[in-house]
């Protein structure tokens, strides 16, 4: 006899192999070292969130599994880190 849930499993098994990939994929694609200078957002807050960073770095350390972005602007230099 047949399981009913099977074919559910199997999505969900596919999607989570999928999710897996893209987040591997996603490291890949930025440098090892941060290449550019950035500007500080006008609007930023020292509060350990990334929003006003729209959650993107500029480079991710295998090394160190740490995805950074160094920044700075007029006065004070930045350093936006995350850990996955």
């Amino acid at each position: 006899m047949k399981n009913p849930n099977t074919p559910i499993l199997n999505k969900a098994l596919a999607a989570l192999l999928l999710t897996a990939i893209s987040i591997g994929v996603y490291a890949q694609k930025l440098p090892n070292v941060q290449l550019g200078s950035v500007q500080a957002p006008a609007d930023i807050k020292i509060d350990g969130k990334t929003t006003e960073w729209h959650d993107q770095f500029q480079a991710y350390n295998r090394a160190t599994d740490i995805y950074y972005t160094l920044s700075n602007n007029d006065n004070h230099l930045y350093s936006l880190q995350s850990a996955e």
